[in-house]
């Protein structure tokens, strides 16, 4: 039985969680909390296997609150809360402190939008109770470094791809970091997240990277050195260029690791370095076996270092992985690969 706390400041909007919870077999809610300090005191005292919070609310706000959750007593969770545009970097904060999780609250009508929610809060609360949280350790920090442009880059002749999940975004943010400038191949990124959030997510990876990080745009080639995060399902056309495909999520996902993988292999052949992140779930699986069947190299993030470790276990199980290293060492075994 997965063990949920509720943190809203809305009495309304708890009793609507909590009924789209216990519709659920497996899931019981153990406690509601109306702010954040109420949140700490109860997951001290209940010790909850997931928590589900807002992040605006009184007293103490979501984000500090979960700030001071991930370095006192670690428990997965999931923010589920209203984004504006303005805001929206609010997500990837809190992504990058500690959270498995972010669902963005709909405009409108809430309790009949937040019921329309109800698949995508339980999918995220149940792979939440297999994550692995522990103590935050030191942040990424930003960069100052001159980048070169887009234009005086060449034709990307390899191409790194990168399947993620949950706790992906802390991870890509560490990978993102240890590129080097100058890598001999361009970097195109899956990470399962909502499309609003992308462009924060662009932006910090950017501001922590010696790379070119931006949104991968219909038409562009694909140049070296750059790294193009996908904000909806993308496929690479033999001309190695992005195609963006919109379209519902497939097996539970947006944007879809397989789909990119599939399309970057027809058109780099044995060019393709494939790497699996954390997540949950088994995208990227059938993918790596092509990279794999068509001379490529596979890496996966190590159990000891993943948040989940469903999605890596199942490439190494299935026995199309060539490494398996701890986060902080595949950027630079993706790199030495390019570069041979």
């Amino acid at each position: 039985m997965v063990r949920v706390l509720i943190a809203d400041d809305s009495g309304f909007m708890r009793r609507v969680i909590r009924s789209i919870l216990l519709k659920k077999v497996g899931i019981s809610v153990c406690g509601e909390a109306q702010d954040g300090f109420e949140m700490l005191e109860l997951a001290r005292s209940l010790r909850p296997d997931v928590i589900l919070m807002d992040i605006q609310m009184p007293k103490m706000d979501g984000l500090s609150a979960l700030s001071r959750l991930m370095a006192q007593n670690p428990i997965p969770v999931v923010v589920l809360s209203a984004f504006t545009s303005k805001d929206s970097y609010l997500a990837i904060e809190c992504l990058q402190n500690g959270a498995v999780g972010v669902i963005e609250k709909p405009g409108g009508t809430v309790a009949g939008n937040i019921d329309s929610l109800s698949e995508e809060i339980v999918q995220k609360v149940m792979a939440a109770s297999k994550a692995k949280v522990a103590i935050r350790s030191t942040a990424v920090e930003p960069v100052a470094i001159l980048k070169q442009s887009i234009s005086s880059l060449p034709a990307a002749r390899a191409l790194i791809v990168v399947v993620a999940g949950t706790g992906g975004p802390a991870a890509l943010e560490l990978f993102c970091a240890m590129l080097p400038k100058g890598i001999k191949a361009g970097i195109m990124i899956a990470q399962h997240i909502q499309g609003s959030f992308v462009k924060s997510l662009v932006d910090r990876l950017d501001s922590t990277s010696a790379v070119i990080v931006r949104e991968a745009c219909q038409g562009e080639e694909i140049c070296e050195g750059v790294v193009y995060l996908c904000g909806s399902h993308v496929a690479v056309s033999p001309q190695k260029t992005i195609e963006v495909l919109p379209g519902p999520p497939i097996n539970g996902s947006i944007p879809n690791g397989d789909v990119l993988i599939e399309s970057a292999v027809a058109a780099f052949k044995n060019g393709i370095i494939g790497i699996v992140l954390t997540g949950d779930g088994t995208d990227g699986k059938r993918g790596m076996a092509l990279v794999k069947m068509n001379g490529g190299k596979v890496i996966c993030q190590d159990e000891e270092t993943s948040v989940i470790f469903s999605m890596p276990s199942q490439v190494i199980a299935s026995g199309n992985c060539d490494f398996v290293l701890p986060l902080d060492k595949i950027a630079q075994k993706a790199a030495q690969i390019a570069g041979e």
